[in-house]
């Protein structure tokens, strides 16, 4: 049982690009339209599971072409939602605030 699932980047995160249970994870919560939230590197976590289709998303620029060879509309901003989806460009005292109230506003539906 849970609400969201966040995957903070960093250089494990590419570490969970094919694990399998991880992918689950994410085709479970996407098909439950629970808040799926991502920075920095691990948006690509989201394109390598699938759920990124016509999605707008954001992340560190160097993962901006595998998002959009997932499907995703990269924009580039610092923190993107789209519906459950929440997305950042990762660590930064004016990015991290807003990545979390993004957070919060989809849990709550807002």
């Amino acid at each position: 049982d849970f609400s969201a699932i966040i995957f903070v980047g960093g250089t494990g995160a590419t570490s969970l690009l094919s694990a399998r249970p991880v992918r689950d994870l994410i085709h479970e919560a996407a098909a439950q339209r629970k808040v799926i939230a991502a920075s920095g590197n691990a948006p690509a976590i989201l394109a390598e599971a699938g759920v990124l289709k016509a999605s707008h998303v954001t992340g560190v620029p160097e993962i901006q072409s595998t998002l959009v060879q997932a499907g995703a509309v990269y924009t580039g901003r610092p923190v993107e939602r789209d519906g459950p989806l929440v997305t950042s460009m990762g660590p930064g005292p004016q990015i991290v605030p807003g990545f979390v109230q993004a957070i919060l506003d989809a849990l709550g539906g807002a």
